[in-house]
């Protein structure tokens, strides 16, 4: 038996050996572990390395300005860069627009008349006749009653140019121009145009046979009701009744408002 006892340690020894030589295999596979970590370490470097590689990117050239002009024009966009790999830049900034100021607009030619009109009451009956926008005294102006429209044999014999036959009013009414008398002209429907207007002066003012007339009737005073303005159909008469004559009525149209054609015409204007 002792000469076989040995025999039993050999497992145990053998079993040591196994057990001490796993502590030295942990140990060496840690060492293991910390080069693969070193080296790992240095790959993980050299991949930055690549990703880097991108390269750096030129910015495109700005476009130049252009100055203002009679008419501008923009500047050249700038070329854009691109980098090896990396991303295209952005295209220059355009030039600036010149602008140009316009000229202040010219003001209108001179007129074709200028002054200022005479008033129309101021004017002579030839003058009046050439001056627009007046109409010369003692005339007719205006539209005429129509013969038809008439319902009375008296209305239609009043209307100039209208005569009453059976129960009807014929004929073609003169045309109010063409009426001389005051009477005539309103009779017929249209305006008479008079030279002597305003207030004639009371009866009762006169004094003396020679100066009560025109409506008024002297005994031993002057009394009764004047005539009217209108009815004095000279400019002495109408100024011995306390009226106002007047050649020409209406309102002149001003130098300004006229063609070059009707400023020669017209009294107080003149063509530049």
């Amino acid at each position: 038996m002792k000469r076989f006892s040995w025999l039993w340690l050999v497992p145990c020894v053998m079993s040591v050996a196994v057990s001490c030589g796993g502590s030295s295999a942990d140990g060496g596979g840690g060492g293991g572990l910390g080069d693969a970590g070193a080296s790992g370490g240095g790959d993980v470097g050299a991949a930055g390395d690549d990703t880097s590689a991108g390269g750096s990117v030129a910015p495109g050239a700005a476009g130049s300005d252009s100055l203002g002009g009679d008419s501008s024009v923009l500047g050249d966009a700038g070329a854009a860069g691109t980098g090896a790999g990396g991303a295209t830049s952005q295209a220059g900034s355009a030039g600036i627009a010149g602008g140009s100021t316009a000229g202040a607009s010219g003001t209108g030619g001179a007129p074709a008349c200028m002054g200022t009109a005479s008033t129309c009451s101021t004017l002579t009956a030839k003058q009046c006749s050439k001056s627009t926008g007046c109409q010369a005294t003692d005339t007719c102006s205006g539209t005429p009653t129509q013969c038809g429209s008439v319902a009375n044999a008296t209305s239609c014999g009043n209307v100039s140019g209208c005569v009453w036959i059976g129960k009807k009013c014929i004929g073609t009414a003169l045309a109010c121009d063409a009426l001389a008398a005051a009477t005539t002209c309103t009779d017929s429907g249209c305006t008479w145009n008079a030279a002597c207007t305003g207030q004639p002066t009371a009866c009762a003012s006169h004094v003396t046979p020679e100066a009560c007339k025109g409506g008024c009737k002297w005994n031993g005073a002057c009394s009764g009701t004047p005539d009217a303005c209108v009815a004095s159909d000279t400019s002495v008469a109408c100024a011995a009744a306390g009226c106002e004559w007047a050649a020409c009525r209406g309102n002149a149209t001003q130098c300004s408002m006229l063609s070059s054609v009707e400023c020669k015409t017209q009294p107080g204007c003149s063509a530049p």
